[in-house]
């Protein structure tokens, strides 16, 4: 119950709230910022004219990895793109803008595409792990939960003939055949995928890495349970040893052990950071439209099995609270 009340209330995080005294306040203080932020926005209205638009940050980390290894913060580099005219049917995202700003500005942001013509701003996230990383999928949850990549709509959930579905590209599931939305690594990446009640496996996207991980004996289960799982997932990270370094070196700071297992489990946590919320996000949304969806990671994801997944959910609780506390 805990695990779910947290990614309900993270599936909720992207509508972000900000009094409206303290926008007007901080607009006025930061008039040259607006001003370029406008003018950006103003020269790209004949792609957002009547059509839907995203607005997604890159992930967050608070772990100091991102500190050592980014050229700037990702919390406050964000990417816009135009969805088309409708969101029920098939769309390509249309770039208009990556940035860096601060999140402070995102209420601006939204009213201005508003003022230009944009039918709906939606909010959410890209996979963006660094001020560089390239994004390759978004997600956003407005008046439904879309999925999607650079090329198409990956994945969205809606009401078939009254009957909540979820569409993917080439067929329709219905969302309360959906049992587990599941996270596997693979040597490319890591893939979400969808497991029915058949026990059949739909893959829906696969968020490929910079250095990819080799997993060894991936079996996946439920992060609902406490149970131990019997396999035991070891991840070979292949990113450059740089990279290794500096995690080493900040895993010695932050007094864990700097061998190659702790390496590994601290890039698989890095490196899932958006699938997993992802998958977290759909599966609150599925219970939301009456389904039954649970997520299904594997044991190097899972709090019990990595400590640096458990600092993970961790934050993911303080957001919790902190959405509860606002509610």
């Amino acid at each position: 119950q805990n695990v779910n009340k947290m990614f309900s209330a993270l599936s909720r995080v992207t509508a972000w709230r900000w009094p409206l005294a303290s926008q007007v306040r901080w607009m006025e203080s930061n008039a040259a910022l607006m001003g370029r932020i406008r003018d950006l926005l103003a020269a790209q209205r004949p792609k957002l004219f009547d059509s839907h638009v995203f607005v997604g940050s890159g992930q967050i980390f608070h772990n100091g990895f991102q500190e050592q290894l980014s050229a700037g913060d990702t919390e406050n580099r964000f990417v816009i793109c135009a969805l088309g005219p409708s969101l029920q049917d098939q769309y390509k995202p249309v770039e208009l803008a990556d940035i860096v700003m601060p999140r402070k500005a995102l209420a601006f942001v939204r009213a201005q595409l508003l003022d230009l013509g944009s039918l709906s701003v939606a909010i959410g996230e890209v996979d963006s792990t660094d001020a560089t990383d390239r994004w390759q999928h978004g997600y956003f949850i407005d008046t439904t939960f879309s999925i999607f990549s650079r090329e198409q709509r990956d994945l969205h959930l809606l009401l078939e003939d009254g009957v909540p579905v979820v569409a993917l590209p080439s067929r329709t599931v219905p969302a309360d055949t959906i049992r587990h939305v599941g996270v596997r690594p693979l040597p490319a990446g890591h893939e979400l995928f969808l497991r029915t009640n058949k026990h059949e496996d739909i893959p829906v996207v696969l968020r490929a890495q910079p250095f990819p991980l080799s997993p060894v004996g991936a079996k996946s289960s439920t992060s609902t349970t406490n149970t131990p799982t019997p396999a035991t997932t070891t991840h070979t990270s292949g990113a450059p040893q740089q990279v290794r370094d500096a995690v080493a070196a900040l895993l010695r700071v932050q007094g864990h052990p700097d061998n190659n297992d702790m390496i590994d489990r601290f890039l698989a946590v890095q490196a899932s950071e958006w699938v997993v919320r992802t998958a977290g996000a759909l599966c609150a949304q599925l219970r939301h439209v009456g389904g039954t969806a649970t997520p299904l990671l594997p044991r190097v994801l899972m709090a019990q099995h990595n400590p640096f997944a458990a600092e993970r959910d961790e934050k993911w609780r303080e957001i919790t609270d902190e959405e509860d506390v606002d509610e």
